[in-house]
């Protein structure tokens, strides 16, 4: 879809995608007048996401919506996180486990010993609360582009990039966080803002 405003959403993709899930994005790209653009996940996930980055700066547009397709977009997401005024801003989720705990994450240590991991998830805010945070995921999130401007270049991967630290192995929205607050941009979740998140299930 071509759009003509500020916005672009990308998200990465297997192949198939939940009609949920595209008929939010669907909805959310006609709202922002967003460019919507999906990127084959296989066989790594973050250079994919880091494909979605390279055509997005080429695009010109000035905000980038990273969005993952278990992920059922909240109405007017782009418009309520704007609002807030803020660079590198999630939505709220949930991650479905028993029970089920937000995607807030707050650092407390440069890598796990003995089983300790190095983030704690943060469940002391309000419903509402715009809450400063260390990591999220990258199924709603919101990213200007001056952000990605200021990471600096690093290989093989320049924005999101799996690592292994010792025995730790960290996904690649969790280091894209990283090396944001490192440029110099805290990461803030809305939690006023919160999307669906599919439950997976077996057919």
């Amino acid at each position: 879809m071509a759009g003509t405003g500020d916005v672009y959403i990308g998200y990465v993709h297997s192949e198939m995608v939940h009609a949920a899930f595209m008929e939010s994005v669907i909805r959310e790209g006609w709202r922002a007048r967003a460019v919507i653009n999906g990127m084959e996940s296989e066989p790594y996930v973050d250079q994919a996401r880091n494909f979605l980055v390279d055509a997005f700066l080429v695009s010109g547009c000035e905000w980038f919506l990273s969005v993952d397709t278990d992920i059922i977009l909240p109405d007017n997401v782009v418009t309520r996180l704007m609002a807030r005024r803020q660079k590198l801003i999630g939505a709220l989720i949930y991650v479905n486990t028993k029970p089920p705990f937000p995607q807030i994450y707050q650092k407390i240590a440069d890598f796990g010993v003995k089983g300790y991991g190095t983030y704690l998830i943060d469940e002391s805010w309000e419903p509402g609360d715009l809450v400063k945070a260390d990591a999220t995921g990258a199924g709603c999130l919101l990213i200007h582009r001056q952000v990605f401007l200021d990471i600096p270049v690093s290989k093989p991967f320049r924005w999101f990039q799996h690592e292994q630290r010792g025995e730790d192995l960290f996904g690649e929205d969790v280091v894209f966080c990283g090396r944001a607050a490192a440029a110099g941009h805290q990461l803030y979740i809305d939690t006023g803002v919160k999307a669906g998140h599919i439950k997976p299930h077996v057919i």
